[in-house]
């Protein structure tokens, strides 16, 4: 397994360094030209290698190549005026994309006027993204950031405009003035996605656009879609029976149950008594959390630079358990108290027992709590977490309950054996790979610019052709 693990890493090192070492094939340049005491032209202007092209401002089909747009951060002390302009491109029929594109070779100039609504020397700041292609492939680069620092007069006090928004011009030609952080951060996409999304004809505009409709449906109804969310965590708890820690314990629990009841009516009763309190024992830690820190606090992690990060670290260390480097448990002493309680038999007695197969088993589900965990990252409501931890519980508690209602079945329930490991090593990839997205959330929503897309479809090719 070590000798695997080493050879993984230089697979991710060696695949990275020749990523890094592949050159932007369009080089921009950035100047200013003074038109009026207020007024400026930002001119933009990119050196193409051959064989590369890179494609006009204007969006030809939702299937065609992805415009060049530019994004401007939102600001008071400045608006745009009309549209943005670009130099003469070449226009032809292309065979890959079968429609006719607008598309630049060697050089491009794109130019955007804007107008100061303060005295003061300002810097105007943004992004700019694109897509090159030649006759054998296509890059998305990431979106590079741009900035420009003007002058205003005294005369720019007195100018009167509307509130920045985003200027159409030409269908499909668009210059926005908005904050590109909140863009990213509210439609909740990596480097990754955002160019998964631009390769089938979303642009920076339609992202925003989204992203506030997508904002005002969650308050309006606070939507969590709980049904399935239980969903989710009704499947986790199914995978969480497989591990060893749980599974092996299925035959045992019944045969418990069956030998010490006093009818067969009796024995399914405590069983389901003892499904339920699994249940409740996952819900209620959820829903206290969840009540002390708001019904919002999961939905922090997706736009949280430290939640990302912890979330990141959280998913290696169980990988690596997983991988069997070590195992993560609670302390044993809880267990042994549970256990001893357990003995006093009763309801209070099931309640116990069903307490002590959850501390016990938390080496084997804390992966998948922590990976329920940030799933159920989004909404506004306390549906969410209460439908996905009661879906959890009630995948692990189904099989004990079946079991106790045909007791029979246990004969063909397959043995123990390999394939629990296997199953176990594999989570271990997912849980790596889950890693990686929450690193690239991260990365995203500060712009260190370190899992750019090429690097995040490597490390995943890597980590599943590992699995």
């Amino acid at each position: 397994m070590l000798k695997k693990l080493f050879s993984l890493f230089l697979l991710l090192v060696t695949s990275i360094s020749l990523l890094k070492a592949q050159d932007n094939p369009v080089h921009f340049k950035m100047s200013s030209k003074k038109i009026t005491d207020c007024e400026y032209d930002l001119q933009f202007t990119a050196s193409i290698d051959e064989p590369w092209h890179m494609y006009s401002l204007t969006r030809v089909s939702d299937d065609g190549p992805n415009p060049t747009v530019f994004m401007f951060t939102k600001s008071a002390d400045y608006e745009l005026v009309g549209k943005p302009t670009e130099s003469k491109p070449v226009k032809e029929f292309d065979k890959v994309f079968e429609m006719n594109v607008q598309y630049f070779k060697h050089t491009a100039t794109f130019t955007q006027r804007v107008k100061l609504k303060t005295d003061k020397k300002i810097t105007i700041k943004g992004k700019y993204e694109f897509q090159a292609c030649t006759e054998e492939k296509c890059i998305f680069p990431p979106a590079d950031n741009f900035e420009f620092q003007l002058q205003g007069t005294a005369a720019c006090l007195g100018s009167t405009s509307s509130s920045p928004a985003i200027n159409t011009n030409n269908e499909g030609t668009t210059a926005c003035v908005c904050d590109t952080q909140a863009i990213l951060a509210a439609v909740n996409v990596s480097n990754n996605e955002k160019d998964t999304v631009k390769a089938v004809g979303k642009s920076e505009k339609e992202l925003a656009n989204n992203a506030v409709v997508s904002e005002a449906k969650n308050k309006d109804d606070g939507e969590c879609h709980s049904f399935s969310k239980f969903l989710l965590g009704l499947v986790a708890g199914l995978g969480a029976v497989l591990m060893p820690c749980i599974y092996s314990l299925i035959p045992l629990t019944v045969s418990f149950f069956v030998k010490r009841s006093t009818s067969r009516a009796a024995g399914i009763k405590n069983s389901l008594l003892y499904g339920f309190f699994i249940v409740i024992t996952f819900v209620i830690p959820t829903m206290l959390i969840t009540i002390a820190f708001g019904p919002d606090a999961l939905s922090n992690i997706a736009t949280n630079t430290w939640l990302n990060l912890f979330f990141f670290i959280l998913f290696i260390v169980f990988a690596l358990s997983f991988f069997g480097l070590f195992e993560i448990t609670l302390p044993s002493s809880w267990g042994n108290k549970l256990d001893a309680k357990a003995d006093k038999g009763g309801i209070l007695g099931i309640f116990f027992m069903a307490a002590t197969l959850v501390v016990i088993s938390f080496s084997c589900t804390a992966g998948f709590l922590g990976t329920l965990l940030a799933a159920l990252a989004e909404g506004n409501s306390y549906l969410c977490p209460l439908a996905g931890f009661t879906g959890f519980g009630t995948g692990i508690a189904l099989p004990f309950m079946v079991f106790a209602f045909f007791p029979s079945m246990l004969n063909s329930l397959p043995k123990s054996g390999g394939w629990m490991n296997t199953f176990k090593v594999t989570i271990a990839f997912i849980e790596l790979a889950l890693a990686v997205k929450f690193l690239a959330n991260a990365d995203n929503v500060n712009e260190w610019g370190f899992i750019t897309r090429e690097v995040f479809i490597t490390l995943w090719v890597a980590i599943f052709g590992m699995m």
